[in-house]
């Protein structure tokens, strides 16, 4: 755990830009090459109903990065005057980047344990003596 608490909340911002990538490339794909593109029938594509799921999770994720632990950062820049939409896309990128190398110590530590290596017993298999 970090010094805030909250490693665990911000792991779950790079599974919703995956997400929200994955759902929003077919979307804008289709509204491009569909020439009798409608808003009647693009809400029951598969695309459109997890897109505006996911991004309806990024609301409410964001909120509760700005009224939580996290939050003290974009606060206190608003209160100092510094406040920009450059600051906080500067800061969701921070957010991100954090996901992404938590993702990959999680895969890392995995992949130790599964072959048995730094520090890691063996998970599978005979352990040498």
């Amino acid at each position: 755990m970090d010094f805030i608490g909250s490693s665990t909340f911000v792991l779950t911002v790079f599974p919703l830009w995956i997400m929200a990538l994955a759902t929003g490339i077919p979307f804008i794909f289709s509204f491009i090459t569909q020439p009798d593109w409608t808003w009647e029938d693009a809400k029951y594509w598969w695309q459109t109903r997890l897109l505006l799921a996911t991004l309806g999770l990024m609301l409410i994720h964001e909120f509760i990065l700005w009224r939580g632990p996290l939050g003290v950062v974009n606060r206190g820049a608003i209160k100092q005057g510094k406040w920009s939409l450059l600051t906080v896309f500067k800061i969701r990128n921070l957010t991100l980047r954090w996901s992404i190398a938590l993702w990959q110590g999680l895969f890392l530590g995995i992949k130790d344990a599964v072959r048995g290596a730094n520090g890691h017993r063996k998970l599978f298999g005979k352990n040498k003596k």
